[in-house]
C-alpha cells in the first residue's frame, strides 16, 4: 500500500556522491580530459503499492540495502550500496549516454514477507547541461497473489487450503493467513531465455456434505507489478450432476496505493550561500561571511550536541562544551545568539516531503573573533532523533594559510574494505583528489616505516577530481606469527615553506603489511605412522597440517599406503613425499587409487571405496602471489584405471597440483562429483585458485620424466589467481592438493604413476 521514499531537505533525498569506483580508471567518468564534463545528482524513490503497511524493521532493511548502479555502453561505472555508504556531493560525468539502475529488497522465488523493488532511468550528459538531476523510481518487481474467500461461510474456511506455485517456489494459504499477500518472482528459463508467465493454483477443502474436493487451475500471462486475487465465490453440491459446483474467479489489478515514507537518518547540508572548500570554512578578518549548516530530520531531534576540545572554540562559545542545543535553556541560546551563533527550528511541508528543519549559523562576527591559528578549528555537531538514528557533521574552520586543508586526502577506510589492498610487500593507497588539486605542483604520496625520519615518494600524475589508487611496492614484511611492518603515509605538494611542503595532509595514515606464512614441515622431513597403519607427513605429537588418502586406501591393509616418505630423492634435507597411484582392492575387487598430498584432512571413507576430504588448514590470512614446490613426475600407463571420460586405456597418466585460498573448509566427497574441485567448477568458498597439470609433453619434465630415482626435482611456481570476491571476502584457509593421477578423484589413472614433492613455499612478491 505504500510509496516508499527516502526524503530529505528539498524533496526526495538526493544520493549525490561518488562512492567507490568498481571499474578501471579508464572507464571512470572522472576521466574527463578533453571531453568535457557536467555535474549529475541522483534521486531514488521506492514505490511499494501492496495493500499492507511497512514496519519499522522493514524500513530499516530497505534503507540499509538500497543499491544504485550507474552504467554506460562499456559497463558498470558505479555500484553504491547502503544508506551509510552514500556520502553527499555531486558527481562529474563525461558527456554521453548513461543508465541509472536501482533496487531494494530481496529477490526470493516465493515469500509472504520478502519483496523486491527495481527501476532504471536512462539519462544523458551534454555540453548544454550545467547540472543534471536524475530520478530513479523503483517499483515492485514481484507478482502478488491473494485469496478472497469472503463469500464462504467461516465454518468451511477451517478446511480450506489454497496453494499457488511456480517452477521455483510455492505459497500455501489456509485459515490462518487467508488475508495475507504472497509474493512471487517469475521463474526464468535459461534455455529459452524467457520468463515463465504461469502461476498454478490448487484449491482443496470439504464441501457442505463433508466430502473432500480438489480443484486445480492456472493463472496465465502474469506480469510483475501486478496482483492476482483468487476469488472463491461459492462451492456447494451440484444437485444435477451429484458433483461439486466450485465457482472461482481470478481478478487482476495493477499495484497502486498509498504513500509511506522510508525515513532516513538526520542529514546535514550547508546552505548554498555558505563558502566551503574541501570541507573547510575559509576566511580571514576581511573575508568571513555567515555560514549556515542545515539539519533535516523526519522525527524530532532529542539531542543536537555541539562539542569541541579546542580551548579557543570553548572560549568563543563562552560555555563549557558539549552543549545540547535541544535541551539548552532560552538564556543559553540567547547568549550564543549575542555571540554570533544562531540555532533555529522550523517545519517544511511540501507535496513531496515533510520534515523538520534545524539550522546552525556561525555569524561573520563570531568567525572573525576566532584567534588566528596555524591549525584548523574543529567542531562536532551530532544529531540524534527520537528513533535513536544518529549522524555527525564535523565543522572545520581555517583562518590561516597553514591551516588550509590540501585538495587531496587519503581514504584509509579502503584498507578495511578491501582484503587485497595491503599485501606483504605492497600497499594500495586510495586517494581522493578534490577541486584545485590540478593546481598543486610536485604532488607526491610519501611513506616511511613508523619510527624512521626519511620519507620515500611516489609521484602523482593523475590530478583529475575523484578517487584513485596509488600502489606502493617493495615494502618490508615479517614472518608469521610476528606482526607485520608498520608504515605511515601522507600526501604532499607545492613549494617548501619553512622546511615543510606548502600542501600536506595534516594526519599521517598508518597501515601494516601482511606477514608471510611459512608452512610447517615444508621440506617434508618429518613423518609419523597413525594407528600402526598409515603414514602422515607430520611430526608425531604436532598439530596435523598435511594430509593424504592413506587413511582410506589402507582399509585393505597397511601395504596400501600410497603416499610415503622417500629418502632416495629430494631437493634439500634428506627426504621428500612420494605419491604413487595403483590399483587398491582385495580379491580382484577395487578401484584405481591416486597417491596424494594435501593441506587438509582425509575425514573418512563414505561407503566401501569413496572418501571425504576436508580441504584447507587455517593460516595467517595473508595473500601470497604464488606457491613454489620442487617436483618430479613419472606417469604410468592407464590399464585398470582407464576411463573413456578421463584417461583412456593405453594413454599416459597426468599429474596435477592445485592451490587455493578459501573463506571456509570445503568438503570434497568422491561419491558426489559436484563436490569435487575442477578449474571449471570451483567451490564457492574459494577466493583464489591456481593449478598445474603435468604430462609427458610438459617441457619442464620431458627430460626427467622417465629417469630413475636419482633424477632431479625441478622447481615449479604456481601463481594464485584471485577471484573478484577476494576483495570483499577474507581468506582464512590455505589449500593444496598434489595428485599422482589428475583424475584420481574419479578413480581413473595409470598404474605406477609417481610424483615426488619437496620444499613447499609460499611466494610473496
Amino acid at each position: 500500500m505504500n510509496n516508499i521514499k527516502k526524503n530529505i531537505f528539498y524533496g526526495v533525498f538526493t544520493f549525490m556522491s561518488a562512492l567507490t569506483l568498481v571499474s578501471c580508471t579508464d572507464e571512470s567518468p572522472f576521466n574527463t580530459e578533453g571531453e568535457g564534463d557536467s555535474s549529475v545528482s541522483f534521486t531514488v524513490s521506492v514505490n511499494e503499492t501492496v495493500t499492507r503497511g511497512v514496519s519499522d524493521t522493514e524500513n530499516a532493511s530497505l534503507l540499509k540495502n538500497v543499491v544504485l548502479q550507474i552504467s554506460d555502453e562499456r559497463g558498470m561505472l558505479y555500484n553504491w550500496k547502503g544508506y551509510d555508504n552514500i556520502p553527499s556531493g555531486s558527481i562529474a560525468f563525461k558527456y554521453g549516454q548513461y543508465v541509472a539502475s536501482a533496487s531494494s529488497g530481496d529477490s526470493v522465488p516465493a515469500s509472504f514477507d520478502k519483496r523486491l523493488f527495481k527501476g532504471h532511468t536512462e539519462f544523458s550528459v551534454s555540453q548544454n547541461q550545467i547540472a543534471t538531476q536524475v530520478t530513479v523510481i523503483c517499483r515492485i518487481a514481484n507478482v502478488v497473489v491473494g485469496v478472497d474467500a469472503s463469500e464462504i461461510e467461516d465454518k468451511f474456511k477451517n478446511d480450506l487450503n489454497i496453494e499457488f506455485s511456480t517452477t521455483d517456489g510455492e505459497l500455501v494459504f489456509d485459515k490462518n493467513n487467508l488475508d495475507a499477500s504472497g509474493y512471487f518472482m517469475r521463474s526464468y528459463d535459461k534455455e529459452t531465455g524467457k520468463y515463465d508467465d504461469v502461476i498454478n493454483y490448487t484449491v482443496s477443502g470439504k464441501d457442505k456434505d463433508g466430502n473432500l474436493f480438489t480443484k486445480t487451475g492456472k493463472i496465465t500471462g502474469v506480469q510483475p507489478a501486478h496482483g492476482y486475487t483468487l476469488n472463491i465465490l461459492s462451492y456447494e453440491k451440484d444437485e444435477t450432476s451429484g458433483g461439486l459446483s466450485l465457482r472461482l474467479q481470478i481478478q487482476e489489478y495493477s499495484l497502486v496505493s498509498d504513500t509511506v515514507v522510508l525515513e532516513g537518518h538526520p542529514e546535514f547540508k550547508w546552505e548554498e550561500s555558505s563558502i566551503l572548500k574541501n570541507g573547510q570554512i575559509l576566511g580571514t578578518d576581511e573575508t568571513f561571511t555567515d555560514q549556515t549548516l542545515v539539519i533535516g530530520a523526519y522525527s524530532e531531534l532529542k539531542s543536537l550536541i555541539l562539542s569541541s576540545n579546542d580551548e579557543n572554540i570553548i572560549a568563543a562559545f563562552n560555555h563549557n562544551l558539549p552543549i545540547d542545543l535541544t535541551l539548552a535553556p532560552y538564556t543559553v541560546k540567547r547568549e550564543l545568539n549575542e555571540l554570533g551563533v544562531e540555532y533555529e527550528k522550523s517545519y517544511v511541508n511540501s507535496a513531496e516531503s515533510t520534515y523538520i528543519k534545524y539550522s546552525l549559523t556561525l555569524k561573520e562576527n563570531w568567525l572573525k573573533a576566532l584567534p588566528v591559528s596555524p591549525d584548523e578549528y574543529k567542531i562536532s555537531l551530532t544529531a540524534i532523533d527520537n528513533r535513536e538514528y544518529v549522524n555527525t557533521a564535523n565543522i572545520r574552520i581555517a583562518n590561516s594559510n597553514s591551516a588550509i586543508a590540501p585538495p587531496f586526502e587519503i581514504i584509509d577506510d579502503y584498507w578495511k574494505k578491501d582484503y587485497l589492498a595491503i599485501r606483504a610487500h605492497s600497499a594500495q593507497v586510495k586517494i581522493n583528489m578534490m577541486e584545485g588539486a590540478n593546481d598543486v605542483t610536485n604532488p607526491m604520496l610519501q611513506y616511511r616505516k613508523v619510527g624512521e625520519e626519511d620519507w620515500q615518494s611516489v609521484n602523482l600524475t593523475d590530478l583529475s577530481v575523484g578517487e584513485k589508487i596509488v600502489t606502493i611496492k617493495n615494502l618490508e614484511s615479517d614472518v608469521y606469527p610476528n606482526p607485520g611492518v608498520a608504515y605511515e603515509c601522507r600526501l604532499v605538494g607545492g613549494d617548501m615553506v619553512e622546511g615543510d611542503y606548502q600542501y600536506r595532509t595534516k594526519e599521517l595514515k598508518t597501515f601494516t603489511t601482511e606477514t608471510k606464512f611459512m608452512l610447517p614441515n615444508a621440506s617434508l622431513e618429518n613423518w609419523c605412522m597413525i594407528d600402526n597403519k598409515y603414514y602422515l607427513p607430520n611430526a608425531a605429537g604436532d598439530p596435523e597440517f598435511w594430509g593424504n588418502g592413506n587413511k582410506g586406501s589402507t582399509a585393505v591393509g597397511a601395504s596400501a599406503n600410497l603416499t610415503t616418505q622417500c629418502t632416495t630423492i629430494y631437493h634439500t634435507g634428506s627426504s621428500c613425499a612420494q605419491l604413487v597411484s595403483k590399483f587398491v582392492g582385495m580379491l580382484g575387487m577395487g578401484k584405481h587409487g591416486a597417491g596424494s598430498l594435501i593441506i587438509g584432512e582425509f575425514v573418512d571413507r563414505d561407503g566401501l571405496m569413496d572418501g571425504m576430504i576436508d580441504l584447507g588448514r587455517e593460516y595467517n590470512n595473508s595473500h601470497p602471489t604464488a606457491m613454489k614446490l620442487w617436483i618430479k613426475y613419472a606417469p604410468g600407463i592407464a590399464d585398470k584405471g582407464a576411463s573413456n571420460n578421463y584417461i583412456k586405456k593405453g594413454d599416459y597418466d597426468q599429474g596435477q597440483i592445485y592451490i587455493a585460498l578459501a573463506s571456509s573448509i570445503h568438503r570434497a566427497n568422491t561419491k558426489y562429483p559436484e563436490t569435487l574441485v575442477t578449474q571449471e567448477s570451483l567451490p564457492s568458498a574459494f577466493v583464489a585458485y591456481g593449478q598445474r597439470t603435468f604430462t609427458v609433453n610438459d617441457e619442464d619434465f620431458i627430460d626427467n620424466v622417465f629417469q630413475d630415482d636419482q633424477g632431479q626435482l625441478k622447481e615449479v611456481v604456481i601463481p594464485f589467481e584471485y577471484l573478484d570476491k577476494a576483495h570483499s571476502t577474507e581468506a582464512k584457509y590455505l589449500v593444496m592438493v598434489c595428485a599422482a593421477s589428475k583424475y584420481g578423484d574419479y578413480f581413473s589413472g595409470g598404474e605406477g604413476s609417481t610424483m615426488w614433492v619437496d620444499d613447499v613455499e609460499l611466494i610473496y612478491d
